[in-house]
């Protein structure tokens, strides 16, 4: 199985090691490196708790947030939106950085890159302690962002060669529920903030979760709202490629409990929703609607999705989009595909909605 990379058998007493498996988290008592077995079946996870050991506490209330190298903007980015997003409820939440380092295989030397089996013990020590210097160096920038909003912070290391599986499998292990990710699209032109929330309290906890992003563009937060509440059928003049029509069925265009029919390209093919409008809010620039039928009930018992555009200045505003859903089954994946169709559709009706 994976173990916790040597490096980490240095580390001071106020960092817990533990080995994720299949029925949980454990301790690791001894570090080993076997490089015989299958990667990525296991990793491991590093938690900075600075607090008392002698138990594991439950982090589920907390806001887990995954950061990446220090030129990582869309990072910093995310870690700043949870910051200001009031997902944070009160002075005692933890947000805890979820950082995904890669397995240690080959070491510099002299004679090139080389297996860390056929290194020098002491080349390979040296190695391991500046990558472990140069991960606290990374994280002390996320910390202090933490600190200056006042919010408590802790820290969870994860070493794996598979950045989004160790995210996805550390979800159960730690029982989180609140995760937040960052994504720089078309060269760091805008910003995808992907939220995911899962509320193991509630009945089918397992197959009710929640998305939100959140997308920049330069026009005003009004025309983006306007155009969805009385024109929504104008959409697809401008974002073509993404929408191909919308019809009313029932009711009048910007009306409450209307019900409207898109057409949209999603995932590589032409799909259809037939939606109802559930709520207006002008004053905040928000609009919900519940899905009746179409493509997404075929895997879905119930989704909405709810735009709300936020003023940022006169002339640009933030897009958010959050969706609420609950699957008909555990093998049904979570919706994040549609967060990027949102996304490129936003951008793609930004030139017009400044223009306009």
């Amino acid at each position: 199985m994976a173990k916790i990379a040597p490096e980490e058998k240095e580390s001071p007493s106020s960092t817990m090691l533990f080995e994720v498996v299949d029925h949980g988290m454990v301790p690791l008592q001894s570090i080993e490196e076997d490089e015989e077995l299958s990667e990525g079946s296991l990793f491991s996870i590093d938690i900075d708790l600075h607090r008392d050991h002698d138990h594991v506490e439950d982090h589920s209330d907390g806001i887990y947030v995954a950061v990446g190298k220090n030129n990582n903007k869309s990072s910093m980015d995310a870690l700043l939106w949870t910051l200001k997003h009031p997902i944070i409820s009160s002075s005692s939440t933890f947000v805890y950085l979820v950082h995904v380092f890669p397995v240690v295989r080959l070491i510099p030397s002299p004679l090139g890159m080389l297996p860390k089996s056929k290194v020098n013990p002491r080349l390979d020590e040296k190695f391991v302690a500046r990558e472990r210097d140069n991960r606290r160096k990374l994280l002390q920038t996320y910390i202090e962002a933490c600190s200056a909003a006042k919010v408590k912070v802790d820290t969870v290391l994860i070493e794996s060669d598979m950045v989004a599986k160790a995210l996805l499998d550390l979800i159960p292990t730690l029982n989180i529920r609140k995760l937040v990710v960052g994504t720089s699209k078309s060269n760091n032109s805008y910003l995808v903030i992907g939220y995911w929330e899962n509320h193991p309290q509630e009945k089918m906890s397992s197959l009710e979760g929640k998305l939100e992003t959140d997308v920049e563009i330069k026009a005003p937060a009004s025309k983006y709202h306007e155009i969805f509440k009385h024109r929504p059928h104008h959409v697809s003049n401008h974002a073509s490629d993404f929408v191909q029509g919308c019809d009313l069925h029932e009711g009048e265009w910007g009306a409450v409990d209307s019900v409207i029919c898109w057409k949209y390209f999603h995932d590589g093919k032409p799909r259809v929703a037939k939606v109802l409008v559930e709520a207006i809010d002008d004053e905040n620039n928000t609009i919900t609607f519940k899905v009746l039928e179409g493509d997404l009930m075929e895997e879905y018992k119930s989704f909405r999705g709810t735009m709300k555009c936020i003023p940022k200045g006169d002339k640009e505003s933030v897009i958010r989009c959050s969706l609420e859903y609950e699957k008909l089954h555990d093998e049904i994946i979570d919706p994040h595909t549609l967060l990027e169709f949102f996304t490129g559709l936003t951008k793609n009706l930004e030139k017009h909605l400044a223009e306009a």
